[in-house]
């Protein structure tokens, strides 16, 4: 019987630690506690400046492994808040922006060693993606 209770308690805590792993590290999910750091780094690597205010609707995605590492941010905003919003942001000021598809798309350099990655817009929903590597 005890045998059984310590080959339960292993297997418990091996369990704990898997799902742990698997959901920090290998899942795209973005765990709530780590949404504001997801935010900080888009806007440091596409050299983005702070999300309009009266941003809703966000969805958080990464991706990558411990080599490499995608972030995706996507929010609504009004109109007159991402236009302002782009004219602040540095990143995309580099390069004219092309539209395909009704969605404006911004090739963003990549700042602090990153690769860069991309600034979609259609409407009023915008969606960053961000990559390094």
């Amino acid at each position: 019987m005890r045998l059984l209770k310590i080959f339960l308690s292993i297997f418990v805590i091996f369990s704990i630690f898997i799902i742990g792993f698997f959901t920090y590290y290998v899942s795209d999910y973005v765990l709530p506690w780590d949404r504001a750091e997801v935010i900080n780094t888009v806007q440091s690597w596409g050299g983005l400046s702070d999300l309009p205010k009266n941003a809703t609707n966000f969805e958080y995605k990464k991706e990558g492994s411990i080599f490499t590492r995608e972030f995706t941010v996507e929010f609504d905003a009004p109109k007159s808040e991402i236009e302002n919003w782009i004219l602040k942001s540095k990143g995309l000021q580099q390069k004219p922006s092309e539209i395909i598809k009704n969605t404006r798309i911004f090739e963003v350099r990549g700042y602090e060693n990153s690769m860069g990655g991309k600034v979609y817009i259609k409407d009023n929903h915008v969606k960053i993606n961000m990559m390094w590597s």
